[in-house]
């Protein structure tokens, strides 16, 4: 059984890679369309498959928030561990990252240097990280 130990997360700036700069330009397209995918709550219903480096939707109506789960890199099969960054969004702030007027994120990573998921919060709860195997005695 596993059990949550959270640890301290550091705040960080990251460069806004280009295949997610193209994901949030399909969705922005969707958004603006009025899409059903893009105007229902969910996590998951803007995906794309010739941009598959990430997922999301609208994750709260009334504040017009958006939640993404991105992959930055592919599958770490040695370590079995996937990085990933959640990262949070309104409207402007994927218009301004898909215009260029934003190109860098302030995400939160774990303290671990293997690890490379990247959380919206510092409260934020990493799988890897702040998960840990309990023993029976």
């Amino acid at each position: 059984m596993r059990e949550e130990h959270r640890k301290l997360k550091i705040r960080e700036k990251v460069i806004i890679p280009g295949n997610l700069v193209l994901f949030l330009t399909a969705a922005q397209r969707e958004i603006i369309a009025g899409d059903e995918p893009a105007i229902i709550e969910s996590d998951d219903l803007l995906q794309y498959e010739e941009y598959d480096c990430a997922y999301g939707g609208l994750i709260d109506s009334k504040t017009g928030e958006y939640g993404f789960r991105y992959f930055p890199d592919e599958y770490d099969k040695d370590e079995q561990r996937e990085n990933t960054w959640d990262i949070n969004l309104n409207k402007a702030d994927i218009e301004r990252i898909v215009t260029g007027e934003t190109t860098e994120l302030s995400l939160w990573a774990c303290l671990e240097d293997s690890c490379g998921c990247k959380f919206p919060s510092a409260d934020a709860s990493c799988f890897y990280c702040d998960w840990v195997e309990q023993t029976k005695l």
